[in-house]
């Protein structure tokens, strides 16, 4: 959880890209959901995990003070409607090439829908 910012998520998946060089293409990225909750108001969600990392030690995350939009932009939050879910994960899908998306164990009903949605995108 040292840091999740969208834009420090592409700086490392850059890096990854140069030194993979043409076989990019043939990597599977991946990236673990801290927050991944399908909700009908992802404001209030993202201000609740954004609360919740600031009240984390510092020593666990180095961004404790995340906005509600940077969370909301963070590839390791997916927060939301299904839908809105499921269009986000193909936008980040094509911006990063991170096509292997974990959830924690307690998330898997609920994104059930989501994956339904994005089977065979």
């Amino acid at each position: 959880m040292a840091e999740v910012r969208a834009e420090r998520v592409a700086e490392r998946v850059a890096r990854v890209r140069e030194a993979a060089g043409a076989m990019f293409d043939s990597l599977e990225l991946h990236i673990l959901c801290y927050d991944d909750v399908v909700a009908d108001d992802p404001a209030r969600r993202a201000r609740m995990a954004a609360d919740h990392m600031a009240s984390l030690p510092p020593t666990m995350v180095v961004n404790a003070d995340l906005s509600v939009e940077e969370l909301m932009a963070s590839p390791h939050a997916l927060v939301g409607p299904v839908d809105h879910i499921a269009d986000t994960q193909r936008g980040r899908r094509e911006r990063y090439g991170i096509s292997y998306v974990s959830v924690f164990a307690t998330s898997l009903d609920a994104s059930a829908p989501v994956v339904a949605r994005l089977a065979g995108t």
